[in-house]
């Protein structure tokens, strides 16, 4: 979990005006391929391995980084962003959606005469992991909190896209593809 919190607050402070989301991508693919590799001197089964990827994979995302400062005044924005993808195709390839994730985190934007807090995650473009429910742990308790925590006032999801045409979901769903 340190070392997935290391590799979010890494990326959130280069990311200050650089528009990229790949080097947090690549290092997660590092540190997640030397977890597989790693033979500690205690045992570790294969289910506690898994446990501790799992960790690396929601604290490197920013998911244990959504906590907003405790004030009645402030709205809560809480911003979605994705993992590049299409990288068969070009290693080079990043995805807005997830710079812009690590740009906005931990900004604060006037609306209205009332502060905005912005907190911000990102999430794989890989299907096991959200139908195995990663979205809704991390963004759950931001629609239901549990007691003595506030729900967020807006949870925002910003996507790539496709060149020339812009898509507004009327429906969110658990779709997979087109």
């Amino acid at each position: 979990a340190s070392h997935g919190r290391r590799l979010w607050t890494e990326a959130v402070r280069q990311s200050d005006g650089v528009a990229d989301d790949r080097f947090l991508y690549w290092a997660r693919l590092t540190l997640s391929a030397r977890l597989r590799e790693w033979r500690p001197a205690f045992p570790l089964d294969e289910e506690h391995r898994a446990a501790l990827a799992d960790r690396l994979e929601r604290a490197s995302r920013g998911h244990d980084d959504l906590v907003f400062p405790p004030d009645d005044k402030l709205l809560r924005v809480v911003v979605a962003g994705f993992d590049p993808f299409g990288l068969d195709e070009d290693v080079r390839r990043s995805n807005p959606s997830g710079a812009a994730a690590l740009t906005l985190h931990g900004s604060q934007l006037e609306v209205d005469g009332r502060s905005a807090a912005l907190r911000t995650a990102i999430f794989p473009t890989r299907w096991r992991d959200l139908t195995a429910g990663m979205v809704e742990r991390a963004l759950g308790p931001h629609y239901s909190p549990g007691p003595g925590a506030v729900a967020a006032d807006a949870v925002i999801t910003v996507s790539q896209g496709r060149p020339g045409r812009f898509d507004l979901p009327v429906y969110n769903a658990g779709m997979r593809g087109a």
